[in-house]
């Protein structure tokens, strides 16, 4: 089915920006005040993340509601 190989190829290019992220977060030490700062701009990137996440989740399953 078409829809179904295109939300395949959708989902892991999600999972190809998503991957970085996740590994970064498991890495991340936070020893001083900069590193406050760039955990605080890295939480960002996560939120938006979510949303991406969130949006397409959406699009999937709205179709079944």
């Amino acid at each position: 089915m078409v829809i179904a190989i295109d939300n395949e190829v959708e989902l892991q290019s999600i999972e190809s920006q998503i991957s970085p992220v996740v590994a970064k977060a498991n890495e991340y030490v936070v020893e001083n005040i900069k590193d406050v700062e760039n955990a605080s701009a890295f939480l960002k990137e996560i939120k938006d993340m979510e949303k991406i996440v969130e949006d397409k989740r959406i699009t999937f399953t709205k179709p079944l509601n």
